[in-house]
């Protein structure tokens, strides 16, 4: 108890104003939004399942492994479904991660690029929406940082018991999203490649490090080899499909970056960091003229770290484990889109952004002008504020609980209601409570003889369009008008709701 306390103390008073502004920031509206899409998804799969079968059926009619959704089954059993009960643990995952996110700063580098590192994530809105989301990326994000933090402490010292830690956090890291495969793999790039940027040999012991790699990938076996047989199964769609990926483009991939500080004004996310590495390599280049190899190395530019709170990694050895980390995050899942099937997604580089919030701290600590360093500091941090106002005064997602409400305000018995694309039915009846009403589902790409199927026998019929291509969304009004009055139009945040009353089409 003593030695915690003590611990305790000795962390800056500033990480827990941090904490408490990253809690206040994802618990402030967070039942505000209805459920998106993927969030109902996440409470279909857990509803009507037992924990085992959580645990066994899921990795199979899902493309995520079970991790978070064994926590969700748990949490929604003792707590139920509303939405700000639901998203409660994500909550918790993503204040936990500016926690851990600020001991891979100070352990890497010293406390103010852990500070630094915290600021950044506690007002990111990248990390902020995940936080408020009934899905697995704010732990995601949890992990990943908890197993490069460990991966550092079996650096500075291989006992068993860092290992071990390791081993639990990259372990429980798989068992969360597929993309923690990539974390394992720049892991064990930088380990393999630390043997050439350092004299003494590699940053882990082999054997430690070998030892480590087997009791993840035996602990981790039944997940990946139900990976391997959905990769290899044919077809590609389905549950476990990812035929809706589309392949990355070069300019999603490059403001991929950019959306780490705003996800919807990556331009503006990237030209805010564009100038911060500007600031930095101005400042960094006038000072490095002239200087020599010590000064560099005292400010922990060639040589082992001399300001943080650890010294098991050198400079090289420090830049090498970011690099790799981002690096492998990105360019690996992208290789894979482009040489086998579309894989990327920019939120599942939610792990590389974990690692470009580290690196953006320490490079400011390259600044040598204090003023300077406060002022590039205060410009990173209002970049990643900026956002926020839109964020919260604005919906995010679709607006399915007001068009339901619209409807089930309005609607008479009797009534149809057609749902463009089948599967976001799902959210619109998660919140249509009318069992009078009928609801029903068709492609946005429906022929008219199946839409006029599907309206026979109801007089007026409601329709809540969603990504519908423009022939499509035609075939339907033409269809739907046809011996109907023209449509009534209410606009939501990402859907539109069209309303066609009996009677004969007005010219």
């Amino acid at each position: 108890m003593g030695a915690f306390t003590d611990r305790l103390r000795s962390v800056p008073a500033a990480l827990f104003g941090i904490v408490a502004l990253a809690a206040g920031l994802r618990l402030y509206d967070l039942g505000n939004e209805s459920y998106w899409l993927d969030e109902i998804a996440s409470l279909n799969l857990v509803a009507g399942r037992t924990l085992p079968e959580v645990l066994i059926q899921i990795p199979t009619v899902d493309r995520h492994p079970p991790l978070y959704y064994a926590i969700l089954k748990g949490w929604t059993d003792l707590f139920g479904t509303a939405e700000t009960v639901t998203r409660l643990p994500a909550v918790v995952f993503g204040v936990a991660a500016v926690v851990v996110i600020y001991g891979v700063g100070a352990r890497l580098y010293d406390r103010r690029v852990g500070l630094l590192s915290a600021a950044v994530l506690a007002v990111a809105r990248f990390h902020v929406d995940f936080s408020q989301a009934t899905r697995m990326y704010s732990l995601f994000a949890l992990l990943t940082l908890l197993s490069f933090y460990t991966l550092v402490r079996v650096v500075e010292t291989p006992t068993r018991r860092t290992v071990a830690g390791y081993a639990l956090a990259t372990v429980l890291l798989v068992y969360t999203h597929a993309f923690a495969l990539f974390v394992v793999l720049a892991q064990n790039v930088f380990v393999v490649g630390s043997r050439w940027l350092d004299d003494e040999g590699p940053a882990v012991p082999v054997r430690t490090w070998l030892a480590s790699q087997v009791a993840v990938g035996l602990a981790a076996l039944p997940w990946v080899a139900v990976l391997l047989g959905q990769a290899l199964s044919s077809g590609g769609g389905g549950p476990t499909g990812l035929t809706w990926i589309p392949e990355p483009t070069v300019p999603r991939i490059l403001l991929t970056f950019g959306a780490y500080v705003d996800p919807w004004n990556p331009v503006i996310g990237s030209l805010a960091l564009l100038l911060v590495a500007g600031f930095v390599a101005v400042d960094y280049a006038d000072e490095r003229t002239g200087e020599t190899s010590e000064t560099a190395e005292t400010r922990g530019d060639g040589g082992a770290a001399s300001t943080g709170d650890g010294v098991g990694l050198t400079g090289r050895e420090r830049r090498a484990l970011l690099g790799t980390w981002i690096g492998v995050l990105v360019v690996v899942p992208v290789a894979i889109s482009y040489l086998v099937t579309p894989i990327y997604v920019y939120r599942y580089t939610v792990g590389a952004a974990m690692g470009v919030y580290v690196l953006l701290a320490a490079s400011i600590r390259l600044v040598d002008s204090v003023e300077l360093r406060y002022i590039v500091g205060g410009v990173l941090v209002l970049a990643f504020l900026l956002p926020l106002p839109v964020y919260y005064t604005q919906d995010q997602h679709a607006q399915w609980d007001e068009v339901s409400e619209t409807v089930g305000t309005d609607a008479a018995a009797g009534d149809v209601v057609l749902v463009s694309q089948p599967s976001y039915a799902s959210p619109f009846e998660h919140y249509f409570a009318r069992e009078d009403v009928a609801v029903k589902r068709l492609s946005g790409s429906a022929s008219a003889t199946e839409i006029r199927r599907a309206v026979h026998g109801h007089d007026t019929v409601w329709f809540v369009s969603v990504h519908v291509p423009p022939d499509g969304l035609r075939r339907y009004r033409d269809t739907l008008e046809a011996n109907r009055s023209d449509a009534d139009v209410t606009k939501f945040r990402g859907l539109t709701l069209w309303r066609f009353d009996p009677g004969n089409r007005t010219a």
